[in-house]
């Protein structure tokens, strides 16, 4: 009879350890993406729960792990709320003053930044992509590559030294004033406010915003 307990016994604990194990394999991927300290707890809890398999102790009464496991959940739960939304975008380096020609024609760049979505964090995804031109020694000017009409991507032309919606044929000066009277986007390129870091790095402060009206409104 003790010989099968036992055995009972150690089988019990390989199980619990296999479930544990195969647990952190699945979770193991998305520790990146979720905030900290939901990483950090559930790797303690189940480096926890499997030593003290291992060492044979017995679990805490039952309203213990209950009550973590709520204050748990609350907080998860909780978390997108605590953190602070704003309609300022935080400025995200773009490229160095040296990537940037001295006569001043424009130069196109993504932008890649992270992006929070209530629980998760995407590591660094293309959000966008902007024109930048240098207007002076330590001044560049930053355009959004977006054509305000309907949100296709304008192309830089070399050879007339402007820009052109592909999709409907708006034409857009260097500094993204309209050129042609007759095209039909409600209002010239949407200029972003650009910093100058270090003496060298160019940090742009990038917005989307909504196609279609006359008046600059930041996309949310």
């Amino acid at each position: 009879h003790l010989a099968t307990v036992i055995a009972r016994r150690e089988r019990e604990v390989r199980d619990i350890l296999w479930l544990l194990l195969t647990l952190a394999w699945v979770l193991a991927p998305h520790a990146l993406v979720l905030p900290w300290w939901v990483s950090a707890s559930t790797a303690a809890l189940v480096g926890w729960r499997a030593w003290i398999t291992w060492r044979g102790h017995r679990l805490p009464h039952r309203l213990l792990p209950i009550a973590l496991t709520c204050v748990a959940g609350i907080a998860v739960w909780l978390d997108p709320l605590s953190k602070k939304s704003s309609g300022a975008s935080a400025a995200v380096k773009v490229a160095n003053l040296s990537a940037l020609p001295q006569d001043g024609v424009p130069r196109k760049f993504s932008i890649l930044a992270r992006h929070t979505d209530a629980w998760t964090t995407t590591p660094e995804t293309p959000i966008g992509a902007v024109y930048l031109l240098r207007t002076g020694d330590k001044t560049v000017e930053a355009l959004n590559v977006v054509c305000p009409h309907a949100g296709c991507f304008v192309d830089y032309l070399p050879s007339k030294g402007s820009y052109l919606c592909p999709c409907h044929n708006s034409l857009f000066a260097l500094d993204g004033k309209i050129i042609d009277p007759k095209s039909p986007s409600p209002r010239a390129l949407d200029h972003l406010k650009v910093e100058i870091r270090n003496d060298s790095e160019v940090w742009v402060e990038f917005k989307n915003f909504l196609s279609g009206h006359s008046e600059q409104i930041s996309q949310a």
